[in-house]
């Protein structure tokens, strides 16, 4: 079984259709007790989460939970440069069947590199390197990577910028008077509730102005009045407000 906490990356779906899993889905904004995860599950959780950007309460207690269970536990943290939250990759020292997933395209903003990390006990990236394909990453990925683990103030600086440009796409949001909800976000985005229009009429209406937004009709758990904003530039944001205001 593969037990995933959504909405989520429509990815993992299509990833336990693929392979067999009968697929069990949580809906992380039911507020219900906890239940407990049937024995030698996989179990998926993408933190901070998507589309909604929240930090999931508790997580790391849920996933000991899951893998004394004897789960296997896969943590999406492609975002969570964003957030304030600690990685949970140190537990992978003390469970083999915790796996860590890690973007490096996301924080950075190099959609075009598609680089990603996972980190595991080491029995199990054993495991995982005698099926690796010989060539896994070019010379260009591998420099990349290494120069970007070597720019310390690009953390700092990225941070400050996006908190900065994120309290003004919240302004803009916020005083559009469009949204019924905009939601608490613990990444570079914001997931919205629309008053009276779908999605797909905000998204055709922004398009004018070269402003591409996200219709989140298609998560689980969500409707056409759930939308996406991430956070840009400053002209960028000038720019939507605008847009909104029209």
């Amino acid at each position: 079984k593969a037990v995933l906490h959504a909405p989520l990356y429509s990815e993992y779906k299509r990833a336990a259709n693929t392979f067999g899993f009968n697929i069990e889905l949580i809906n992380r904004f039911e507020k219900k007790k906890r239940k407990i995860v049937s024995n030698n599950s996989v179990v998926v959780y993408v933190h901070p989460s998507t589309p909604d950007a929240l930090l999931h309460p508790n997580i790391e207690e849920c996933i000991k939970k899951d893998l004394e269970n004897n789960c296997t536990v896969l943590v999406d943290e492609s975002f969570i440069e964003f957030s304030d939250a600690e990685s949970l990759t140190p537990l992978t020292k003390e469970y083999h069947n915790l796996f860590i997933l890690k973007s490096m395209t996301k924080f950075f903003g190099t959609a075009g590199i598609r680089i990603g990390l996972m980190i595991s006990h080491q029995h199990s990236c054993e495991i995982f390197k005698k099926q690796e394909p010989l060539w896994g990453i070019s010379l260009f990925d591998a420099e990349y990577m290494k120069i970007v683990f070597q720019n310390k103030s690009f953390n700092k600086i990225s941070k400050k910028i996006n908190t900065e440009n994120k309290i003004q796409l919240y302004s803009i949001l916020k005083d559009s008077k469009l949204f019924k909800k905009i939601y608490h976000s613990d990444a570079n985005f914001f997931m919205c509730k629309l008053k009276e229009i779908p999605a797909s009429d905000l998204a055709r209406r922004l398009e004018p102005s070269r402003i591409l937004i996200r219709d989140c009709s298609n998560f689980d758990f969500l409707d056409d009045s759930f939308v996406r904003f991430s956070v840009k530039d400053k002209q960028s944001l000038l720019t939507l407000e605008k847009a909104l205001n029209e």
